[in-house]
């Protein structure tokens, strides 16, 4: 996994399942209103937190256990004009340093695949989040059993991926009520066009550009970037991503 997340350090990358798409599906499902205060674990290069500030009016707190990762998330805000908005800190899903009832709306996209404890983590989530305000997951999980070499493939990226139904009976132990849930399969010839329109084009170029120049550095890092990005021929068949949403009472 080490070699996978400084590899994306590098190139500047964070992606998750279903794209922009599944991120503005996510937000309308938390009911956000302007000026509302958000959470946002593991913000990566901070494309989330942007989205919440200029096109939703968010106050946001944007957290990611990379510093390297951090650095790109500011320069993109300051890019964007919306730095006034967002305030970014090294904090771990594990360890959120904020008081209970800290938030009207917490949210983490592809970040809990990365954590053993899911059941743990969601109470990370759910403790912050002030009553009557709601937390939103976009997680990928397992649609049908993969073959054992291409199961093996994804845990050695240090993700630990569940089924459906593992995730429906988390949830269903959240606490929160009323739960919303909806399950995707991942369309592999759309992930790379989710890429670009998540970075944009020119910052999907960049990105480019800096990856050919870590494959002629680092070779095992550029192996671990293609790891995470590209999916061996079978696996998204066997993968899909489900929407969470639920409000604390």
């Amino acid at each position: 996994m080490k070699d996978q997340l400084n590899a994306l350090e590098q190139v500047g990358v964070s992606t998750h399942s279903g794209g922009p798409g599944a991120t503005d599906e996510l937000l309308a499902m938390c009911h956000l209103e302007d000026g509302a205060r958000v959470l946002e674990v593991g913000c990566g290069v901070g494309i989330g937190a942007i989205i919440l500030a200029r096109e939703r009016s968010c106050q946001v707190t944007a957290v990611d256990r990379s510093d390297a990762m951090l650095e790109w998330a500011k320069k993109r805000a300051a890019a964007a004009g919306v730095s006034y908005r967002i305030e970014f800190q090294h904090a771990d899903l594990e360890r959120l340093p904020f008081a209970g009832g800290s938030f009207d709306v917490v949210v983490a996209e592809s970040v809990l695949s990365y954590v053993e404890d899911k059941e743990a983590a969601i109470a990370a989530l759910v403790r912050v989040v002030k009553p009557g305000g709601r937390v939103g997951i976009n997680e990928t999980f397992w649609i049908a059993d993969p073959p054992a070499a291409q199961a093996a493939a994804v845990q050695a990226l240090g993700v630990t991926l569940l089924g459906s139904e593992q995730w429906q009976a988390l949830w269903d132990k959240s606490g929160l009520e009323p739960r919303d849930t909806r399950f995707y399969s991942i369309e592999i010839g759309d992930e790379g066009k989710n890429l670009r329109r998540w970075l944009g084009w020119g910052g999907w170029l960049a990105a480019h550009g800096r990856a050919l120049g870590l494959a002629l550095r680092d070779r095992a890092a550029h192996r671990a970037l293609r790891g995470q990005l590209t999916a061996p021929r079978g696996l998204a068949d066997c993968m899909g991503y489900g929407l969470f949403v639920g409000q604390k009472k």
